[in-house]
């Protein structure tokens, strides 16, 4: 196991990761960079994390560094510190490519969700590194992606992580103002969609889509919800979202 992380960029993602790896058992020493004091100071007193002098420091203390920075701090960050021969450095800023930084680390792409906290969701990678992999096992589903191609495409199906929590708002509030206690409407709706994700799991040789039709058969009214969806265009807009994402990343279509 690396023995010391080192994370620069104390914001929101430093903070689900850290508590994800705490839940998880993991209690080697984490370094945090002081640039955000508040959020440091959350870190220090909450996930037992040592606050730096300095995001050199964090570096030359770490065995692995994580960066955690805006994509328009990136600069800076690389501007004024140096990273060792050979250093394993992992960023998890969304949509900046390998090329942006040093050559003579060794650098690996990821995107924890926020589902991290507690072990949950998938967390792509490239490339694969045992390290990291270590790391984030404990944090949900590790898959490493072939190249930074796939590894961007791959960071557009963690982002809509935020788009299923407004559609189960959508589904958990229809049902508290028709008339269910609004902890039970919470409670139903997520338990329906963790079994959703449990049986295309489980029944992995199926296509989700057959996996769908095989519930909502002829006459029944889950049926007759699915054919007033399609009949809306209330899916089209999900590929289009994602289409959105992808010319935002300058990724090259399919084909």
């Amino acid at each position: 196991m690396t023995t010391t992380l080192g994370i620069i960029g104390a914001g929101h993602l430093a903070r689900y990761t850290v508590a994800g790896m705490r839940n998880g058992g993991d209690r080697r020493r984490i370094l945090v960079s002081p640039r955000n004091r508040e959020m440091a100071a959350a870190l220090a007193a909450e996930q037992q994390c040592e606050i730096m002098t300095s995001n050199q420091a964090v570096i030359d203390a770490a065995d692995l560094v994580i960066l955690a920075v805006r994509p328009e701090a990136l600069d800076g960050v690389l501007d004024e510190c140096r990273f060792s021969d050979g250093q394993t450095v992992l960023s998890c800023i969304a949509g900046v490519p390998a090329a942006r930084f040093p050559a003579n680390i060794r650098l690996v792409r990821a995107m924890p969700l926020s589902s991290a906290e507690f072990g949950a969701g998938a967390i792509p990678i490239f490339p694969d590194n045992g390290d990291v992999r270590e790391l984030f096992t404990p944090l949900g589903s590790v898959i490493a992606m072939e190249d930074e191609q796939q590894f961007e495409l791959a960071t557009i199906a963690a982002c809509y992580n935020g788009w299923l929590l407004d559609l189960f708002s959508t589904v958990s509030d229809w049902l508290a103002q028709s008339g269910l206690d609004p902890a039970q409407a919470r409670e139903l709706t997520l338990a329906a969609t963790q079994g959703a994700a449990a049986l295309g799991a489980g029944k992995s040789n199926s296509g989700l889509r057959e996996l769908s039709d095989g519930i909502a058969t002829p006459n029944t009214l889950t049926r007759l919800g699915l054919d007033h969806l399609k009949d809306a265009g209330a899916f089209a807009p999900w590929a289009e979202a994602c289409e959105l994402l992808r010319r935002e990343l300058k990724l090259d279509a399919a084909g």
